[in-house]
């Protein structure tokens, strides 16, 4: 019941935030590791009946995406029918498991991208986490974005957990956001507004966040279209 605690206590807001920060980075991790091993296990199927011309990269590919997006949505649906009410999390449902979807298939992408471009499953494995882990550091979990070096910051713009971690915060704790003017000074309403500013989370920005974590789907999957067409080319 983490998430119905007062919010005039600072370690009560940390650990609503933190309950949230676990939520979404299990819903990076659980969407990325069946889409790594998925195309890696058919790529032997896949390039012999490319070569027969059965079917070309784009129909796979989309089919694959399909089966991918189905998957992550009943997975996404039931984490977040087990887990809203049980944190008791503050946010709409729909909107937190719409996030929650948003960065699962943000996930895929890299997992995808990952696994045309290595043919081995191990060591797509290995790759995986030095992709994921680093994100936890620049969502503002573990240190404030602010406090991180000038030369590292901008890795947080490449990072689908930020975007997703900022909306979700922000729809969590849209009371303080838009709290009445004579509600404004309450300790409650600092501390969610110090936990926004150490993520740098901005209300007037969440349309950006929606477009550019859009963005990192879109451009991940087509990078990881191009290599899986230029392997198969190259293969025969």
């Amino acid at each position: 019941d983490v998430g119905r605690l007062d919010n005039d206590n600072v370690s009560n807001t940390r650990s609503h935030f933190g309950a949230l920060v676990m939520v979404m980075i299990s819903a990076m991790f659980g969407a990325a590791q069946p889409a790594l091993f998925a195309i890696p296990v058919e790529r032997p199927v896949f390039l012999r009946e490319y070569s027969t011309n059965h079917y070309g990269v784009l129909p796979y590919f989309m089919n694959r995406l399909a089966i991918e997006a189905t998957m992550t949505f009943l997975q996404t649906l039931v984490a977040m029918l087990i887990v809203h009410w049980l944190i008791g999390f503050q946010a709409n449902f729909f909107m937190l498991a719409l996030i929650a979807y948003a960065l699962s298939m943000a996930s895929t992408a890299v997992a995808v991208l990952l696994g045309c471009a290595i043919d081995d499953t191990k060591m797509a494995q290995e790759f995986l986490p030095l992709l994921f882990v680093p994100q936890m550091l620049f969502a503002g979990f573990f240190v404030a974005v602010e406090f991180l070096p000038n030369w590292l910051q901008w890795v947080q713009y490449v990072c689908s957990l930020s975007y997703a971690l900022r909306l979700a915060m922000l729809a969590e704790f849209d009371s303080c956001v838009n709290v009445e003017p004579e509600f404004s000074n309450s300790t409650s309403v600092s501390n969610c507004l110090m936990i926004l500013k150490d993520i740098n989370s901005d209300y007037d920005s969440a349309w950006w966040y929606w477009l550019l974590l859009g963005a990192l789907f879109l451009v991940l999957r087509l990078w990881a279209l191009w290599v899986l067409k230029s392997k198969a080319q190259s293969f025969y």
